[in-house]
């Protein structure tokens, strides 16, 4: 019975880190930044593993460097907020998706190779706006 238990907790401890695979790094942070996940506020720092449906703030004198699993760069501005709201990037099965919602502040966002890949599968949203991307590089602002 006591190994049957114990790989039943293998068994769910390797699906639960399956199912969370980490999609992005946060790279460079000046000042201070937090990521809202599953309802809990942790304090950000370089080399943190970002995951989908994170949440990431910065202060109002900070900014912060994500970089994606495809080589798809975000750069937040002081005050502002982003949510990734999906995010795949499997060129075998050709499944791809990059969303995001930028709630407030200033970002700048340069496409790596989802974006070549597919480009109808990179979304941005603000609360005013949707945008598709078509190019390289955009720089947005959310009051």
């Amino acid at each position: 019975m006591r190994i049957f238990l114990t790989c039943v907790l293998l068994a769910l401890c390797f699906t639960s880190a399956q199912a969370r695979e980490s999609i992005a790094t946060l790279k460079t942070m000046s000042g201070q930044a937090w990521v809202v996940r599953d309802t809990k506020t942790i304090q950000a720092e370089p080399g943190m593993a970002l995951f989908e449906t994170d949440l990431l703030s910065t202060d109002a004198d900070s900014s912060a460097g994500i970089s994606f699993m495809d080589g798809s760069r975000v750069s937040l501005g002081p005050a502002s907020q982003m949510e990734i709201n999906a995010y795949r990037f499997a060129p075998k099965d050709q499944n791809y998706a990059f969303e995001v919602h930028f709630r407030k502040g200033t970002a700048c966002y340069s496409s790596g190779r989802l974006e070549k890949l597919a480009p109808e599968a990179v979304r941005f949203s603000t609360p005013q706006a949707a945008l598709g991307v078509r190019g390289t590089t955009f720089l947005v602002r959310v009051e």
